[in-house]
């Protein structure tokens, strides 16, 4: 029986599951680059005093570029630079970053272009990902999703299907972009995952976020084209991304492409923080309905959520591991909740045959599969 060892929120949990009943595991095994080597190619951003470095997020990549930067740069007066980031990862930031000098703030979504004025020099700090919207995250797209509201509503509205788009890019990613092409401000983006950083690309935002996403395709977007009748998707090999449901479900439709008509797919996520703001809290609170907030052609957090719920529940057999209330998952979301990962593969069998066998995935953030055409 083939041990394997999952991320769920701050721990890990093995998942017993014998080898016939197995067809492949799949994570992120990136060629990582040595300390030496990432601190080399980051020697060469300039760091000058007035500088406003924004992380765009807490992943323990963009943690240790922020700590090799302040290492580079010690010269410089800890008070003249500047570490911000948004409100959701700022107890991250402020735990792992080791020099205890510099000050690092919540982010006030103001515009982005009343904080650009504030400073000599800004430099966006990013990992880039998979995503179901954009097809790719990075730093142009959570500028978007924090600083413009009606771009973002905008790129949301774009989109020509009502299913994930991972691994494409299509007009929402176009609008993102368009919002940062005449800006030269600095970005550092980031291919990695929970074990190191395998490539870094410093550049505008717009050349080094090219530049990551044309890496990333390359070396995670698998040869070997899989489809298969159940997987088990565990949220990230990082803590993050499972805190909230709506911080984790995108690995899941990250992944459900390889899923054959009826198959089932699990994701493995703790949700420690519940299920996140916007609308999916909205919705199961029962303070907006799918239909009428489509309608209004305002995004919110998290809509796409919803709406990819609505159009493949009925496509696919849906479940979730969490700690959230069942009521919430099953009743509200249409989730099927599991309680522990044997209740998950016996499930699978049961329903699909003794035979059967599970594709495991681990991180669907930052690996991709094409499904077979």
């Amino acid at each position: 029986m083939p041990e394997i060892w999952l991320k769920y929120g701050g721990t890990h949990i093995v998942l017993d599951i014998r080898f016939e009943n197995l067809l492949k595991h799949f994570s992120s095994n990136l060629d990582l680059l040595v300390d030496e080597d990432v601190k080399s190619k980051l020697s060469g951003v300039e760091i000058i005093e007035n500088t406003l470095i924004l992380a765009t997020e807490g992943s323990k990549s963009v943690i240790n570029a922020i700590g090799k930067l302040l290492d580079i740069n010690k010269s410089i007066d800890s008070s003249k630079i500047y570490i911000k980031t948004f409100p959701k990862y700022i107890e991250s930031l402020r735990m792992n970053i080791a020099n205890k000098n510099y000050s690092i703030e919540k982010l006030e979504l103001e515009q982005f272009d009343t904080i650009v004025k504030k400073f000599q020099k800004i430099l966006v700090i990013s990992h880039t990902k998979y995503d179901p919207l954009f097809g790719y995250s990075g730093a142009p797209t959570a500028l978007l999703r924090n600083f413009y509201p009606n771009r973002m509503t905008e790129a949301f509205n774009s989109r020509t299907t009502n299913l994930p788009t991972t691994g494409k890019r299509g007009p929402p990613l176009d609008i993102a972009l368009s919002a940062f092409c005449e800006t030269e401000i600095e970005a550092i983006e980031l291919v990695s995952n929970s074990h190191g950083i395998s490539a870094i690309f410093h550049d505008s935002i717009i050349r080094a976020f090219n530049g990551a996403v044309d890496f990333l395709s390359k070396i995670s977007e698998a040869e070997e084209q899989v489809t298969c009748s159940s997987a088990i998707i565990s949220a990230s090999s990082e803590e993050g991304p499972h805190e909230t449901l709506l911080t984790s479900l995108s690995s899941l439709w990250n992944s459900i492409h390889l899923l054959k008509r009826n198959g089932t797919a699990v994701l493995l996520a703790e949700n420690i923080k519940g299920v996140g703001d916007g609308a999916l809290r909205n919705y199961v609170e029962g303070r907006i309905e799918l239909q009428n907030a489509i309608a209004s052609h305002t995004y919110v957090e998290g809509l796409e959520h919803l709406l990819y719920l609505h159009e493949l529940k009925s496509q696919y057999d849906l479940g979730i591991m969490s700690t959230i209330p069942h009521h919430y998952l099953a009743q509200k979301l249409g989730l099927y909740p599991y309680t522990g990962s044997k209740e998950v593969v016996d499930r699978l069998v049961e329903k699909h045959g003794r035979n059967h066998k599970i594709l495991v995935m681990s991180d669907a953030d930052t690996i991709f599969f094409r499904s077979k055409q």
